[in-house]
């Protein structure tokens, strides 16, 4: 017992003495690729993480997010439905980040980190085709009551012109709760800034803004080109929402378009779909209740959806999605369609979630949404102490279903088409891409910038003790062929350049003369 006890000590000193080797320099880029698109002067979180001096006073804070996994946000069941472009950080650079914490958080030589990247207003860096703002306004809620107001502005367009991406701008992102955009072909809507514009008669829905939410990129490829139809002369409708208590605040929301080039051919059009809502329920004090939602909504055709979109408000806890074949008109056997499932809602943090593939819909299914609302003091995020009887509606405390999808007509193979390859590699899209799969626990890679279109640096973290020199980098594109660009060895790192590299998604693996030590991937712009 004593020699097995000694041997335990041994074990976490050495340890302890192998993690205390983790410099700042070693998870900077794991902060850059996973936190700092939020994390950063102006980047809507409560502090920045653009470097050691910013990040060493949120040590703690960092450590108890990613012990409860609340950080990086990311509320959709990965093991229930996979997305693209999933804000999700690995298993080992959570333990890298975690045992540099524990080992003092130090900083050794901080110059030698990778640079930080660059951030702007936007988040679609090229200039957009149409830029449509509200004049500047000023709040309407009072301090007990929100306000619904509504926009309806020119497009000027003089030609109809086929919507690419949307990037909904708030003017004050602390006081705009969400906005719908939609489009009026006919030009007749008038702007409602009572604080009462409840309704919103656009013809044509284009998108929204919610907290968290990201741009709308459709994708522009050989493989496959989607986009929303904007006839010319239409109105661009802005319905947008500031919270009880923002009376007063400025705001000059805006709506950054980007269309395809006109005469651009073979785009599938994009419908947005609502089939999962229910308006007539309600939670008393204290109450926990399931509330469902069944249709058999554009059951007659088949479909592919493209995103989802659930919506609810503060006291809501779990949402599940999923279709299913109904068995008296197919006669086959019982087949679910997993779409979406939630364990953790929270309402300030809510996205278009992006399917990995096109979703396969066929013809004779149904719809079936499941929200769980909890209306007790247990809830932290109840609007109310003590809890008071909740209803649905517009309002922030009050509660809604409404469960929204993107879809298109469905074409023979869509179900194999992968979105998130082609979002990869968009050119509108500058987001950093990192998925490491684990095969060695003591180390890890990532790749920083990633995407890149001049150099990447590939960082290797490891705390045992291996000699740079015994490191080898292979890499490898799409169809499993080896490709060998301009890479230079550094201390526990290699550059590659783009040299001889076409644009597109490539494999890299790491590893020593005995074993693999770690892959990942990265992308070429």
């Amino acid at each position: 017992m004593k020699k097995l006890f000694t041997l335990i000590v041994l074990f976490l000193s050495l340890t302890s003495t192998s993690f205390s080797q983790l410099e700042y320099k070693d998870v900077a880029g794991i902060f850059y690729n996973r936190c700092t698109s939020c994390h950063h002067t102006g980047g809507g979180a409560p502090f920045s993480l653009m470097s050691y001096s910013e990040t060493l006073p949120q040590i703690w804070s960092i450590d108890f997010a990613l012990n409860n996994n609340i950080m990086p946000p990311w509320p959709a069941d990965t093991t229930y439905r996979r997305f693209a472009r999933e804000h999700i950080i690995t298993q080992s650079e959570k333990n890298a980040i975690l045992s540099w914490i524990s080992t003092a958080a130090l900083p050794g030589d901080t110059t030698l980190a990778p640079a930080p990247p660059t951030y702007s207003q936007y988040k679609l860096t090229p200039p957009p085709d149409l830029v449509v703002q509200i004049p500047t306004f000023t709040s309407n809620a009072t301090s007990t009551d929100d306000a619904y107001n509504l926009f309806a502005l020119p497009s000027g367009l003089v030609s109809n012109r086929i919507i690419r991406a949307v990037e909904i701008v708030p003017g004050n992102g602390g006081i705009v709760h969400h906005v719908s955009v939609g489009a009026d072909t006919t030009a007749t809507t008038s702007n409602d800034l009572s604080g009462s514009a409840f309704t919103f008669p656009a013809n044509i829905g284009i998108g929204g803004f919610i907290p968290g939410s990201e741009p709308i990129v459709f994708p522009n490829s050989t493989i496959l080109k989607m986009g929303i139809s904007l006839k010319a002369g239409s109105q661009i409708l802005l319905q947008i929402h500031y919270p009880a208590g923002s009376g007063g605040q400025q705001d000059s929301t805006q709506v950054r378009f980007y269309f395809y080039p006109i005469g651009t051919t073979g785009v599938r059009e994009v419908y947005s779909f609502a089939p999962l809502q229910d308006w007539n329920y309600w939670m008393m004090p204290g109450e926990i209740k399931t509330v469902t939602a069944d249709t058999a909504l554009l059951d007659w055709l088949p479909l592919s959806i493209f995103s989802s979109l659930p919506h609810a408000h503060k006291i809501c806890t779990d949402i599940l999605n999923y279709a299913y074949a109904d068995t008296t008109l197919t006669g086959g056997a019982p087949d679910t369609i997993p779409l979406m499932r939630i364990n953790d809602w929270q309402f300030h943090w809510q996205f278009y979630y992006y399917y990995r593939n096109l979703v396969k819909i066929p013809m004779n299914y149904r719809y079936h949404g499941v929200h769980i609302y909890d209306n007790s003091s247990s809830n932290p995020n109840n609007p109310f102490s003590p809890p008071q009887l909740i209803i649905p509606g517009v309002n922030s405390n009050d509660e809604m279903f409404y469960d929204s999808f993107q879809i298109m007509a469905y074409y023979p193979g869509d179900e194999n088409i992968n979105i998130d390859s082609l979002l990869s590699v968009d050119p509108l899209l500058t987001a950093s891409i990192n998925e490491t799969v684990i095969i060695n626990p003591w180390t890890y890679s990532f790749a920083y910038p990633n995407p890149f279109n001049q150099k990447t640096t590939i960082q290797i973290v490891s705390n045992q003790n291996q000699s740079t020199d015994d490191y080898k980098l292979k890499i490898i594109d799409a169809t499993g062929k080896e490709v060998k660009p301009l890479i230079e060895k550094k201390e526990n790192a290699f550059e590659v350049s783009k040299s001889n590299l076409a644009p597109g998604i490539y494999f890299y693996q790491i590893s020593t003369n005995k074993n693999g030590i770690s892959t990942g991937k990265i992308i070429v712009n």
